[in-house]
């Protein structure tokens, strides 16, 4: 019996072992094939937007036939929550639901989460403020291990204080906080004891103290904005986390903030600060702190003299390097020699970078060379003198007839370099 002789059943069954890319492949075999491999009972994923929503129809069919969905993405407030009410007994293995943060108060929400039994994940996302009463309908959702809110949905402190309530397994947290007015909010959070990972959009360094009495196995921290509160440096609120794997700070990781007494989590592995200012004693104080567990590290050197960049030798252990604010200096170049177990690094020169492309050469050449073989470099160019325009694109395409030589190189690193010029 050949396998288009099989019941049309059993087709299905095999199918929905296959992932989705080899799915989009036997769509070409024949319109039969094509016809099973689109079966709406083989829907992993379903997207509501508004073309969508706008049909009822149209939400409902794929529902109610999506008998393996795994993952449901709700970009409309228009959406007829009863509908995805009435499809909702087929969402047993639902692992991720996106969805606007205004859909919670609707009273369809209870029925839709009820039948939610395996849901990992919940993405909440508008503009909307959310209310401790939204969120207790997330308490049937024990299992539920990912709280994330995009956009402009805003969380108040009673709403904080909610989540952690309705809850307690959360294992992944993502918040924009622009309306949490008290640094005391934090300490409900103490009852996320399988808390690991916090991003949060604004903090103060008072807040952070509570967060780090709340949750000392924190091993993930990313800050938008952080802000002074009651003469708190940000290397006093960071000693409390001694389990601190990560720290991503974008926004008010200023000097002053770190005062001359570093006390850096003992534990830290990827270090990321784009707008920290530094002077020279600063940055010699952090990569020594950091030299036996560093390998990660995202810096911006601007205000740096060349020479101090020789101290990132120290971290034998560091395998992704990002430096900002580079002029032109092959420092750097000489400084990756040195690292034993790098294996990405993106280097954004700016002034008159054209030495720098023909001093990187010799450095691709010298790490395809090497056992390890698996290094890739990326080079983003920066250039602010129009006049140098023609011989750093001379010295470019050199560099990219190395990198075509150059195993370890794809082909979407070269593209990206061309597309700088």
């Amino acid at each position: 019996m050949e396998f288009d002789d099989l019941p049309t059943e059993m087709i299905l069954m095999i199918f929905s072992y296959l992932p989705q890319e080899i799915l989009e492949g036997i769509i070409r075999v024949s319109k039969r094939w094509m016809q099973l491999a689109l079966d709406p009972s083989l829907f992993k994923m379903v997207c509501i937007d508004p073309w969508f929503a706008a049909n009822p129809q149209r939400v409902r069919k794929p529902l109610e036939r999506a008998t393996m969905l795994h993952s449901l993405h709700i970009t409309t407030e228009t959406v007829d929550w009863d509908i995805i009410a009435s499809a909702s007994t087929g969402f047993r293995v639902l692992k991720c639901l996106v969805i606007p943060g205004s859909g919670l108060s609707n009273q369809a929400m209870p029925a839709i989460l009820e039948h939610c039994e395996s849901l990992t994940t919940i993405v909440l996302w508008g503009w909307y403020s959310l209310a401790a009463i939204d969120v207790r309908a997330l308490e049937s959702l024990r299992p539920l291990k990912r709280l994330v809110t995009l956009d402009h949905l805003q969380i108040h402190d009673d709403a904080l204080y909610q989540i952690c309530c309705s809850c307690p397994q959360l294992e992944h947290l993502e918040l924009n906080l622009q309306q949490i007015s008290r640094s005391k909010s934090w300490t409900c959070i103490k009852g996320l004891v399988h808390l690991r990972h916090l991003s949060v959009s604004v903090i103060s360094t008072a807040g952070l103290i509570q967060v780090s009495n709340s949750c000392p196995g924190l091993a993930t921290l990313e800050i938008g904005s952080v802000w002074n509160e009651s003469d708190v440096s940000l290397a006093q609120a960071l000693q409390g986390f001694l389990q601190l794997k990560s720290l991503r700070v974008i926004y008010g990781c200023e000097e002053w903030f770190l005062y001359r007494q570093i006390h850096t989590p003992p534990s830290l592995e990827r270090f990321e600060v784009p707008g920290m200012v530094m002077d020279t004693q600063l940055f010699y104080q952090l990569m020594l702190s950091f030299r036996k567990t560093l390998r990660h590290v995202h810096i911006e050197v601007s205000n740096l003299p060349d020479e101090s960049l020789c101290v990132l030798r120290v971290c034998k252990r560091l395998e992704r390097l990002r430096v900002d604010g580079l002029r032109g200096s092959t420092i750097v170049f000489s400084i990756l020699r040195h690292l034993p177990k790098l294996l990405s690094a993106s280097l954004h020169i700016v002034d008159d970078p054209a030495e720098a492309v023909c001093q990187l050469r010799s450095i691709v050449d010298a790490q395809d060379r090497s056992p390890r073989g698996k290094t890739r470099l990326v080079l983003n160019i920066l250039c602010a003198s129009p006049d140098t325009h023609v011989k750093i694109r001379r010295s470019a395409n050199a560099f990219v007839d190395c990198l075509i030589l150059n195993t370890v190189m794809t082909t979407r690193h070269i593209l990206e370099f061309e597309g700088q010029f």
